[in-house]
Order: C-alpha cells, then structure tokens, then sequence
C-alpha cells in the first residue's frame, strides 16, 4: 500500500517537462518585456531626440523668415525631412512679438515656437508581454528668438510711391481745400524731407588724401555710410507722368488686350495712337468713326483707330463734348502686364499721351507739365527737393504708381558680374513704400487683379528681399483687399493715419520695419 502511494508521488519525466516549460514561459514574459522595451524604448528616444532637433532646426528657419502667415508650412517641411516612419504628424508655429521702444529701452524681439507631435507604430506591441502601446505620440518643442538689425548696419533703396490726387489737397478729415495747418500734401511733403535728411547726406567731402567722397552730415557716425543709401519718388495721379525732354507724357505701365471687340475695329488697343486723339472731342471721334472723311487726315487707319475708341468708351451721337478714363478693365491684360511689368512702357509705347490741348480725356490732373513727375533712385538729397514745388490734382490709380516704383527699384541693381559688388547690393535693403489716401478712382478693379494676378509676388520675386509697405493717409487702407493681398503681413505692414503727427511717425515706423535685416537669431530650446 505504502509502495503504491510513493510511486505516485513520484513525478515522471513527462510532468516534469510540463512544469519546466511552464516556468520556462514564465520566465520569458519579462525577458521579452525587457527586451521589447529596450529595442523600442531605444528607438524612440532616437526619435525623440530627431523630432527635437527638427523643432529647433524648423525654429529657427521661421524665425529667420518671420513670414507669420507661411510659418506652420516651413515648420511643417523641417520636421518631415527629419523624421521617417510617422504615422501623422501635428506642427505649429507660434508668433510672440515685443515692440521696440526708446523710452524704456525695450528691443524688439521677434520670437517662434515650434511644437511638433509625431505618431508612430510600435514594432512589438503585445496585450501579454509589457511593452509600448500599439501606436505611440512623440513631442519636440523649440523656440528661436531674433534680434532684428536696422539702417546702423546697412545701407537701403527706398522708393515712395506718393499719392498726388486731387483729394491729398484737401484738409485731413474733411473735403475742404487745404489750410495753412492742415495739408495733407504738404505734411506729405514733410515727410519726405524729413525721411530724407535721415537717409541721404546732406554734407559731401572730398578727402584730400584718397580723393573719395566722404559724408560729414553729424548723425553719420550712427549710421551705414549714408553715400550708399538711395531714394527715388514716383507721383502719381490716374497714371505716373514721364518726360523725354521736351514734353510730358501721361503713361500707363499696363499692357492690354488685343481680343476684345474683334469685329468692331482692326486695331486693338495698343494700336491706337493714344496721344494723338486726346485734342479731339468725343463727337469727332464718333464722326470719324463713322466716315473717313470726317477724320483728321481722311484715312482708313484713323477711322479704324476711332472705331476702337468708340468701342471702348462705348461713344454715341450725343456724346459730343464727354472725356473719358483711359484704363477700362476689360482691356487689360493682367498677364502680359505681370509677365513684362519691369519693363516701362516709356516712350515706345503708344498708349502714352501728352499733357496739352487736352479734349478727350480725364482724370490726369493739370495740363501743367510740372505738376509732378518722378524722381528715380538718387543718393542727392538736392535731388528731392523739387517735390517742394509739386502739388495734387487728379484721380487716383495707385497700381500704376507701384509698378513704376518697382520698375525703379529693379533698376537699382548693379549693371555688373562683379560678386563683392552683387553681393553688397543683396546686402541693401530694399524698400516699397505707398502712401495713397483713398480708394482708386474710378474704382475699377484693376489694382486688385493686378495683385490676384502676382504683382506684389513678382516684384519680390525679382528683386530678393524687397519688402512692400502701405501707409492709408486719412483712410483705411488696410481694409482694402488689392493691399491687403499684396503686403506679406497685413497686421503689420498696412497703417492708416488719421493726422499729421501720426502720419510721419507711423512712416518712420514702417521705415524701421522695412529696414530690419536679418539680424541675430538664437535657439532657447
């Protein structure tokens, strides 16, 4: 009986082998635990550490290009070119912006944060054996701050694309004709001088030694050599005005269409000999429209030339003695204006009229050859003086003011291969000021398909670093769209002024905006 009982408590090799490997599974859960967490733990703290030098690398780069409205996007290509294998990935790029302000010596400071997510598949996820869940979220943070330079340690092209309408004559908030304390055109004027004594020397020497031009002006020393600073001024009314010497012409940057109306003339618009016409009246276009014999020299080409005038004012019988605007949307070609827009239509270009024995036109301002004219890029601060004896009068079309101002800068650009001297001219900057003070009259849509087409972007595009600015003058031309859509950021680069004092602080404020270089970023984290 005993024996029996001992033989069964006995365990078999066959029992024995079961516990064993019992225990042996036992035993390897936390084996493979550990090493799940090992291998895995290790790969994602490669990741981590990956994901956070692509928050810092992306950090910086928006930082540097301080463009708010694109920042997410830049951001969002530095991390997917450092991090692979994510399942998704969650970037956003925050904006703090400090002020800069004398008074209680504050710098500016314009700062980026980087927050990055990224969600990855976990190789050895398992519900029995510790490990990672089956998908796991990754974070990265960085955060860059710049310290934006200023004119102390560059050199600028800055070109004022000034409105010269007949509503800058007017008193600041009222339609009155100016008086001797409220002039919207001659706080214009102040502003200019005032910018240009600051941006150009008044004072050049001759060193007796070298036989360079030196600056003596006494705020020099707290400056880039002011030699190499530049201003250019570009009036503008219904159109920019050009001289050839002898004459003045109203001209017109546009390019137009010639498949409009096909059937109603053989000559489009561009064919139209615009300055001949503007000494007949709109009933002698309409008659020589109508009869050869009627026009001025008694040709076929001349009543071609009134039937398309015709058709583009849509003249009649009894419009005998109506002017008209010239520039009609439907006849421009935005395209072919954006595609060849740093090209001046001055002189070769038909559409260009002079400023006498005016009969069919309008909106031009005075006959008066000097009511204003432009001013190209000079380092003369005698050369800016003349604005002195301008003055206002007209309608208002901006856009031709602001190709005309981006054909002068473009012009700026060293005719040369030399690259220190290429690469000193990159170093300027370069700066578009426009100072309207009202919407276009007539308001006729062309500014904003200009812009919609890729105005403002073609000229940065052509001119690298370019930085484009509005100032509303006694308006709110930060709630009009084709400015809105031109200026890269509406918040800060559109300001409307309301009275004088404001006026040339707020031109003195977007001059130091525009003026920033890249200046010193640094890496917080």
């Amino acid at each position: 009986m005993n024996s029996a009982i001992g033989r069964r408590n006995q365990s078999t090799p066959q029992s024995q082998k079961g516990v064993a490997a019992v225990w042996m599974a036992l035993t390897m859960i936390p084996v493979l635990g550990m090493t799940f967490w090992a291998v895995e733990g290790t790969r994602y703290i490669q990741d981590t550490n990956r994901l956070r030098d692509a928050a810092q690398a992306a950090a910086s780069a928006v930082t540097i290009a301080d463009q708010s409205l694109t920042a997410d996007d830049l951001a969002n290509l530095y991390i997917r070119d450092y991090i692979h294998g994510e399942n998704s990935a969650t970037v956003e790029a925050t904006r703090f912006y400090q002020e800069f302000d004398p008074s209680i010596d504050q710098q500016e400071i314009i700062q980026y944060t980087v927050d990055a997510t990224t969600n990855h598949s976990s190789w050895f996820a398992n519900n029995l054996i510790p490990s990672f869940d089956t998908t796991q979220d990754l974070k990265g943070q960085a955060m860059a701050r710049k310290l934006p330079f200023y004119l102390g340690d560059k050199n600028i092209d800055l070109v004022l694309v000034t409105d010269f309408s007949g509503s800058m004559g007017w008193q600041w908030g009222s339609n009155s004709a100016c008086s001797d304390s409220s002039c919207k055109i001659e706080d214009l004027k102040d502003a200019v001088a005032d910018l240009t004594d600051k941006l150009l020397c008044s004072e050049v020497e001759t060193d007796a030694s070298t036989g360079e031009e030196t600056c003596a002006d006494e705020d020099q020393a707290a400056l880039a050599d002011k030699l190499g600073n530049r201003v250019a001024i570009v009036p503008f009314n219904v159109r920019t005005r050009e001289t050839n010497g002898s004459n003045v012409f109203a001209v017109s940057q546009l390019r137009y269409r010639d498949d409009v109306d096909e059937s109603d003339s053989p000559r489009s618009y561009e064919d139209v000999s615009w300055n001949k016409w503007r000494q007949y009246s709109s009933g002698d276009v309409y008659d020589c429209a109508q009869d050869r014999d009627d026009c001025p020299n008694g040709r076929n080409g001349e009543r071609y030339q009134a039937q398309r005038l015709v058709s583009i004012f849509d003249i009649d019988s009894d419009d005998d003695n109506d002017s008209y605007l010239v520039d009609v949307y439907n006849y421009v070609d935005f395209d072919l204006t954006i595609d060849e827009m740093l090209i001046s239509t001055f002189p070769n270009a038909k559409t260009n009229y002079r400023l006498n024995n005016m009969e069919l036109y309008r909106g031009y301002g005075s006959t008066t050859e000097n009511q204003f004219y432009t001013i190209g890029l000079t380092r003369n601060r005698a050369d800016i003086d003349v604005i002195e004896d301008m003055w206002a009068s007209g309608n208002t079309a901006s856009f031709q003011g602001m190709i005309r101002g981006f054909q002068h800068m473009a012009s700026g650009r060293p005719d040369t291969e030399d690259e220190e001297e290429l690469a000193e001219y990159n170093d300027k900057i370069k700066m578009v000021l426009v100072l309207s003070d009202g919407v276009e009259s007539p308001n006729n849509g062309i500014l904003k398909g200009l812009v919609d087409a890729g105005m403002c972007d073609k000229a940065r595009e052509e001119i690298p670093g370019l930085y484009i600015a509005v100032i509303g003058i006694d308006f709110a031309a930060s709630e009009q769209s084709g400015f809105q859509d031109c200026v890269l950021n509406v918040d800060e680069d559109i300001v409307d002024v309301t009275d004088t004092d404001e006026f040339i602080e707020k031109i003195e404020e977007l001059i130091r905006k525009g003026s920033r270089g890249t200046g010193e970023t640094r890496l917080y984290g």
